[in-house]
């Protein structure tokens, strides 16, 4: 590593990693400044190496991951949210919706191939009714036991509990009953309504979103927190929606992970209207996992990186940044191995997960072989 020349660091970004690296969690401003002022030379050096340091000290050399597998049920959505390139309108001929016979025989799979999780999402699709949130939890809960349902956005929670005229208590409750046991932060994107406005705005407002997450920890539905950022949103934005996050997490402790999401630019409204004309750096897309875990503190111990928005080689200088969890997926399913190969690579420890943290301990010959497939092939300075 190249050692840090302290002396190009400004004295303000100085006094803000040395307030962090003390285990003291930095304000809300000053995770702007490191934002927008802590992404490039050796301030950004020092923010990466400061804040990996305060990871180990926290979680120590271990990389978590769990295998999962995405079964989205329908990518038909009404509303228009520009950041958006997976809705497909019903008239499309890449229109699609999963019948709960094709669900299970996805979930199947991914049992065989040791996956714990199934991450359950799809666009709003009034076709569908109502019912069917309650009816893919109840198939999945009969067929698979043991297989943690991982559902519904708040923004679905938000769509059901509406259209079945309950309260989203009440809701919640019919889908903890069903086989509910946590839900993705998803559909947070910016936690800043005039973001909002621009990138979703028909979609549900910041209030909305905290108080289905408030609900949904009351009941003991714990949830990740996610973050979409990268677009039309500026670092006081950032840091703004993450100051929110932590006062919920602060008030409930419900929250098992924050997940970081850039925006991926292509094929979206937001940039096909010119809106957002193009990406933001790499390095400053990885800032968020430094500052993130100097801003969290003990609060937030689980920091992910998304494979499926960065790709490997930035995951794992996310993963030497702060970041301590590995996630789950590239596509639809990464190798366990691959993973495995991917971690050692920067002297880590890989252990696989269940989703609420707890750890996987198989036999090596159960591992070798639920992969299904042999270790991917990946060369890291290509990609």
């Amino acid at each position: 590593m190249t050692p840090i020349n302290w002396q190009s660091v400004s004295p303000e970004i100085t006094r803000i990693l040395e307030k962090g690296a003390a285990g003291i969690a930095i304000s809300e401003s000053e995770a702007s400044r490191l934002l927008s002022e802590a992404t490039e030379g050796s301030a950004w050096q020092a923010l990466c190496a400061v804040a990996d340091k305060r990871r180990a000290e926290l979680v120590g050399e271990t990389i978590t991951y769990v295998v999962n597998r995405n079964l989205n049920f329908t990518n038909i959505c009404v509303y228009d949210c520009k950041f958006c390139s997976f809705a497909q309108s019903i008239r499309s001929e890449a229109a699609k919706n999963e019948t709960l016979d094709e669900l299970l025989l996805k979930a199947d799979a991914a049992v065989r191939l040791g996956a714990t999780e199934a991450c359950i999402q799809g666009g709003i699709n009034p076709k569908l009714g109502p019912q069917i949130y309650e009816d893919i939890l109840v198939a999945l809960r009969g067929r698979f036991p043991g297989l943690h349902l991982h559902a519904y956005s708040p923004f679905e929670i938000w769509y059901g509990a509406k259209k079945t005229q309950r309260s989203a208590e009440a809701y919640l409750k019919v889908l903890r009953d069903a086989g509910l046991n946590s839900l993705p932060g998803t559909a947070a994107e910016i936690l800043v309504d005039a973001v909002r406005e621009v990138i979703a705005p028909e979609k549900l407002m910041s209030a909305e979103w905290i108080a289905i997450i408030k609900t949904a920890h009351r009941l003991d539905i714990p949830t990740s927190a996610t973050i979409m950022f990268g677009h039309v949103e500026t670092a006081a934005h950032r840091a703004r929606h993450l100051g929110i996050i932590r006062e919920i997490q602060g008030e409930t402790g419900g929250f098992t992970e924050l997940v970081p999401l850039p925006f991926v630019h292509e094929m979206t409204p937001l940039y096909q209207q010119g809106i957002v004309l193009s990406p933001i750096t790499l390095n400053q897309k990885l800032a968020i996992y430094p500052v993130s875990r100097l801003f969290f503190q003990d609060l937030m111990p689980h920091i992910q990186v998304s494979w499926p928005k960065l790709g490997y080689k930035a995951c794992l200088q996310g993963l030497q940044a702060g970041a301590n969890d590995a996630g789950a997926k590239f596509g639809d399913y990464t190798a366990p191995a691959t993973f495995e190969k991917l971690i050692r690579h920067i002297g880590r420890i890989p252990q696989e997960r269940t989703t609420l943290y707890g750890y996987v301990n198989r036999e090596r010959d159960e591992w070798d072989g639920y992969s299904g497939a042999p270790c991917v092939p990946v060369e890291l300075d290509s990609v």
